[in-house]
């Protein structure tokens, strides 16, 4: 368990600085959050679950006053991100997830072979793909491997992990809020009216389709999703438990979108990263709009290569909870399967002061570390009297790629190997050898050629492949498992 983070006293050493007045309301405010709503209908009697944190310590804050503020703390963390990147980064190869697939049981061992077995059938559909294709891949690969290991283990477990793999301690961090001078020209407070600002925004940001990409949350569970879909525009109106974390506008392709919300902060953050050379950043920025009650489960931002990324917080509030990218992602396993028992976790690492709260309000800042992991809750003034009163939480989002870590990627992920991600097991080598035997009597039983046979084996992969695409889509309709976007944020 970690001790309560320090704050550095002074702000001359570019360091932590105690928050300034106008950031009293972040330090007061830690608003009460939904985990669950009542029951509606007579044969729907669950009752509503909260929860509030209440020992959590507050975001620490960074100052940044000019462009080389900024450009020195993203040096740093890039150069911190690639000193400990075998503990966090969430690729198969990487140390940490080496390490957890060692000690995976034999029948863990075997569902991950046929992942693996999966990534590598699939690599012709991705062939011609962008590296980000590929990353995203891979790193889906790892998401599974954490998944196994989850499987049995206790808090305690997690965070005796957590501790041995340094993500954990003084010196951690996953998440700042930023505050100083340069807010004058990275943040923008305002409140947003849906009908007349934010839906025609969305309507240019969904060009040259009439859709956009929705999702809302379970009323039993706020970590769970009533399902994935897209829904005209037009169509599009407030409610409790929506949002939508794709609303997105590529810079590379059109220099203009037309949302001036949006085409001003991609202007700003590039004019102040411009002699920063440890990062490039993501022509793709996000308007990530949400309403009341809306919750993003604990998540590392991975579907893109290693980021930082800077949230500005222009209407409504939104509750950042930072906690160890491994802690952060063992909440979101539990939580998903029991309700009940992501309050209890919550609760208990609420208790031991594990992670930190950042409640952004219009016109505020956070810089999202890639080495951690967040939850992003928006809070209900009707359960908070004390937050400002808003009906929409909107976001504007850039990522920061962390330079050296994206060449290194996209020089690997062009490898012809890159989807192999495991050793092949002395089991595996025993089974491909019984396969080939297997095939080789069959092809002289039925005097087959060799074009003969992949005719046939084609064949015979295309129907199982088909009965197993069938399957697979039912299991996750039932299943239903709350994964969100390509981008969680």
């Amino acid at each position: 368990m970690s001790a309560p983070r320090k704050r550095a006293a002074t702000a001359e050493e570019g360091d932590l600085e105690p928050a300034s007045n106008k950031h009293r309301v972040v330090e007061s405010q830690k608003p009460v959050l939904r985990l669950r709503e009542a029951g509606n209908g007579p044969f729907d009697a669950r009752s509503e679950l909260t929860f509030q944190f209440c020992d959590t310590p507050v975001s620490n804050i960074r100052v940044v006053n000019n462009s080389a503020d900024l450009c020195k703390l993203v040096v740093e963390q890039t150069a911190k991100g690639m000193a400990t990147q075998r503990s966090w980064l969430r690729q198969p190869r990487a140390e940490w997830i080496a390490q957890m697939v060692k000690e995976l049981r034999p029948p863990q061992r075997k569902l991950l072979r046929q992942r693996h077995h999966d990534l590598q059938t699939r690599a012709r559909e991705v062939e011609e793909a962008d590296e980000f294709d590929r990353w995203s891949l891979t790193a889906e690969f790892a998401s599974h491997v954490l998944d196994l290991w989850f499987e049995g283990r206790s808090l305690e477990d997690v965070l005796e992990r957590t501790k041995e793999l340094g993500q954990m301690g003084e010196d951690a961090a996953e998440g700042f809020i930023l505050e100083g001078d340069l807010l004058q020209e990275l943040a923008m407070a305002k409140d947003i009216d849906f009908e007349n600002e934010l839906l025609p925004m969305i309507k240019k940001l969904s060009v040259p389709s009439d859709d956009v990409a929705v999702y809302r949350v379970r009323q039993e569970n706020c970590f769970l999703q009533e399902q994935r879909f897209s829904m005209p525009v037009k169509e599009v109106q407030p409610q409790d438990r929506l949002g939508s974390l794709n609303t997105t506008w590529n810079y590379a392709k059109n220099p203009k979108s037309g949302v001036a919300l949006l085409d001003e902060f991609h202007d700003s953050v590039r004019s102040a990263l411009t002699e920063c050379q440890a990062c490039r950043l993501n022509a793709l920025m996000y308007m990530i709009w949400k309403f009341p009650h809306y919750v993003t489960s604990y998540h590392q931002d991975t579907h893109v290569p290693p980021h930082h990324t800077i949230y500005n917080q222009v209407s409504g509030v939104s509750v950042f909870h930072f906690l160890p990218v491994l802690v952060g992602l063992y909440v979101t396993y539990v939580g998903r399967r029991n309700v009940d028992t992501l309050a209890s976790v919550l609760k208990q690492l609420d208790t031991l002061r594990i992670g930190s709260i950042a409640t952004l309000c219009p016109g505020h800042l956070a810089f999202i570390l890639p080495f951690g992991s967040h939850g992003v809750w928006v809070p209900s003034p009707a359960y908070n009297p004390g937050l400002p009163e808003f009906k929409v939480s909107v976001i504007r989002a850039a990522e920061i790629f962390l330079q050296p870590m994206l060449q290194h990627s996209r020089d690997r992920l062009k490898n012809a190997t890159w989807n192999v991600v495991l050793d092949m097991s002395e089991e595996e080598r025993s089974d491909l050898n019984t396969f080939i035997e297997t095939q080789e009597s069959l092809r002289k039983r039925l005097d087959l050629s060799a074009s003969d046979w992949l005719w046939f084996a084609r064949m015979a992969c295309k129907q199982m492949q088909e009965e197993e695409d069938a399957l697979r889509r039912v299991q996750e309709s039932d299943d239903s498992d709350g994964e969100e976007s390509t981008a969680g944020h």
